[in-house]
């Protein structure tokens, strides 16, 4: 089963929490089967703030750090945010999933304006935690260069 069975459990929890996922429609110890959301367009500055009251609210509501914070893996329908792909995600420690998505964004905006966003939202990172896993995403991310 490998990890679908997390990813299984991570989107029942979604489901009976209220956090906005695709509906599995089929699991087997193969695959997933999720619902097809046609996404709609956004301006990337009001996705990436959607992105982050989702973050929250996942980590408030299932204690989980989600993982892989690549912006794909975040759809808009046209109302909300779904978040998908919890393939690497495990309990706590949600400075990884914070320092992640901001070496993304930093890929993408200018870093004084994510340090906005991350304040706005009021996201407190454990410094050292938070510099230890920034370099480690810039050090992984050298190698798709």
């Amino acid at each position: 089963w490998g990890d679908y069975r997390k990813e299984k459990e991570i989107y029942e929890t979604c489901l009976k929490q209220n956090i906005s996922t695709p509906e599995m429609l089929f699991i087997s110890k193969d695959f997933m089967v999720l619902r097809y959301i046609e996404e709609k367009k956004i301006s990337f500055d009001e996705k990436v703030e959607l992105v982050l009251d989702w973050l929250i609210s996942f980590h408030e509501k299932t204690g989980y750090s989600k993982g892989d914070q690549r912006l794909h893996n975040y759809l808009f329908d046209g109302k909300k945010i779904l978040g998908i792909d919890f393939e690497e995600s495990f309990k706590g420690d949600f400075d990884k999933d914070y320092a992640s998505l901001f070496t993304t964004l930093c890929g993408k905006m200018e870093k004084s304006q994510v340090e906005r966003l991350f304040i706005s939202k009021k996201i407190n990172i454990d410094s050292r935690l938070f510099i230890k896993t920034y370099s480690e995403e810039i050090e992984k991310r050298k190698k798709y260069v």
